[in-house]
């Protein structure tokens, strides 16, 4: 990628396989650790805890 400036060239090139991979993993991670909080909080509300 190369974004240029009037007097400023900036290029990035890197491997993103490695990256998609990553960020993956870290969404199903999240996902999951979404539905477990949710289940504790449903259990808290069901005995009249918050």
């Amino acid at each position: 990628m190369t974004k240029e400036t009037p007097g400023l060239t900036v290029t990035v090139d890197m491997n993103s396989d490695n990256l998609s991979r990553k960020l993956k993993a870290i969404a199903k991670h999240a996902q999951a650790l979404a539905e477990e909080l949710g289940e504790i909080d449903s259990e808290g509300n069901d005995n009249g805890r918050d």
